[in-house]
């Protein structure tokens, strides 16, 4: 999630912050991590999250699996 985390960071403006944080939290507690959450399907969740927050460069990072879990 550390990848996530600092594209995260590198993404926030003054507009998005509040959303961003909101993400960081849930990155931090392994919300979108695919093994550690229970969320049914994470990567979906933050794909969602990241549209809705405006970050489209990383929507489009996570349907090319930048943020998959390693096994």
């Amino acid at each position: 999630m550390q990848l996530l985390l600092r594209d995260l960071e590198e993404a926030r403006t003054e507009e998005n912050g509040e959303a961003v944080d909101a993400m960081m939290k849930l990155a931090r507690a392994n919300h979108y991590d695919d093994f550690q959450t229970s969320v049914p399907y994470p990567q979906i969740e933050l794909f969602k999250d990241a549209q809705g927050a405006g970050l489209s460069r990383i929507a489009r990072a996570v349907q090319d699996g930048r943020y998959d879990a390693d096994e």
